[in-house]
């Protein structure tokens, strides 16, 4: 009996780990990763990437791929990111590519995730996706800048969502998600957004008081986040300390909200 008891909890907690995920991974040393979302244009892709470590030193490889005509996967960018420290992640990643690619063209995303060891970094987590470029001109080429006059209160996830429906609701169609850090300041841009539309900024604490908070503009309520092509330049800011709180319930498979 208490063998069993003792599986059935480690399912159960294997489980509350891979639920937190966008989509299934492949976990390594109690470790995981997932792709949340891929927006894969021509010359550039913006990735949203979620996991879980229990390490202390930690950082992820992207690489992304094009298949070429004798049917190789052929590496068009590589880059890796900061370190970061054990607990849930979720990171956004902006890939340049090497050269362009024709719409349509069949792409692979690699993510690893990497920790640190007394040999050195060893690979703790890995996933791949399969997806076809887009011609993101005109439509989803435009760009939208988060930036906060103060800092975070706990670490936790920005994302940027175009919403419908009532005000206070974090759903909608999401554009991307980066994580914050507590006691900095926040400056985040996310690529491949459509033209000319708002969109809400909302901040997932992971500690406290974990109710999401919309993070309005200075010029809130009448305007919300511009989505535009000045990459980033425009003025619009916020504060987390006027951040207001979500009044509805998230949706169940939210992956920022911590539970």
């Amino acid at each position: 009996m208490n063998k069993l008891r003792r599986m059935l909890i480690f399912l159960a907690l294997a489980a509350s780990v891979l639920v937190v995920l966008p989509i299934s991974a492949q976990p390594l040393y109690n470790a995981a990763i997932g792709i949340y979302s891929v927006a894969a244009c021509t010359d550039s892709a913006s990735v949203s990437v979620a996991g879980t470590t229990p390490y202390a030193n930690n950082y992820i490889e992207a690489t992304i791929f094009y298949r070429d005509d004798d049917g190789d996967y052929v590496s068009l960018k590589k880059i890796t990111t900061s370190a970061f420290t054990t607990g849930a992640f979720h990171q956004a990643l902006v890939m340049s590519y090497n050269k362009t690619v024709d719409a349509g063209t069949a792409m692979r995303l690699d993510v690893h995730l990497w920790r640190s060891s007394p040999g050195g970094y060893i690979e703790i987590a890995n996933h791949s996706q399969y997806f076809n470029a887009s011609d993101c001109r005109g439509a989803s080429s435009c760009s939208i800048t988060i930036d906060t006059r103060d800092r975070a209160p706990a670490d936790g996830t920005i994302t940027v969502r175009s919403h419908y429906g009532e005000w206070f609701r974090p759903e909608g169609w999401l554009h991307g998600a980066a994580a914050v850090r507590r006691g900095r300041h926040a400056r985040v841009t996310f690529y491949g957004v459509p033209c000319n539309i708002a969109a809400r900024a909302w901040y997932y604490p992971k500690t406290g008081n974990t109710t999401p908070k919309l993070l309005p503009s200075q010029f809130w309520p009448e305007s919300e986040f511009p989505v535009n092509d000045l990459d980033g330049t425009h003025p619009y800011v916020t504060t987390f300390a006027n951040g207001i709180p979500a009044t509805a319930p998230v949706e169940e498979d939210d992956p920022f909200v911590a539970r």
